[in-house]
């Protein structure tokens, strides 16, 4: 194998790597959501962000390469995903990059679907709140007092204060 296609399987594999990274941090939300760990939450999906812009440097990397490997091997310029570079390459090349495209797809397929299952508990958590706040805006409490009169008052008043524009 040249040494084009030997960089392009080693961007291959650090985007697998970072979508393994991806997962782990989606596992670990997924922890932190259902403990209902703000702080924590935001810290993962910072960490998260970071390995975002990375893959994005990555993908930017493998787009010069793959152009890199268009001109080497005389393959069409109409030729723009890295499927349909893989059919016009050799044996060896081949099955090295349709190897390494395949961890990155299997793995780009976990992750979506650990982020499908993160964002229905959060979405489960919203209404879960939404349905106590609810609740706590309904309800009402006896308040006995003195009015400027000095005489004994009855009275109803909300149990919890909310700011409207929150």
């Amino acid at each position: 194998m040249d040494r084009l296609i030997v960089n392009m399987c080693e961007i291959l594999d650090a985007e697998a790597k970072c979508l393994a990274n991806l997962c782990d941090l989606e596992e670990k939300k997924t922890h932190v959501i259902m403990s209902h760990d703000g702080k924590n939450l935001e810290r993962i999906s910072r960490d998260q962000e970071s390995i975002l812009e990375r893959m994005a440097a990555l993908e930017a990397t493998r787009m010069t390469r793959m152009e890199s490997i268009r001109s080497a091997r005389g393959i069409d310029r109409d030729v723009k995903t890295l499927v349909d570079m893989i059919a016009r390459l050799d044996g060896d090349s081949a099955a090295s990059l349709r190897e390494r495209r395949a961890a990155v797809r299997n793995a780009a397929g976990k992750l979506g679907r650990m982020r499908e299952k993160n964002h229905a508990l959060i979405r489960d958590n919203m209404e879960y709140y939404e349905i106590l706040l609810t609740g706590l805006r309904r309800e009402s409490a006896r308040e006995r007092g003195y009015g400027r009169d000095g005489r004994e008052e009855d009275g109803l008043r909300n149990s919890i204060l909310f700011n409207q524009t929150a």
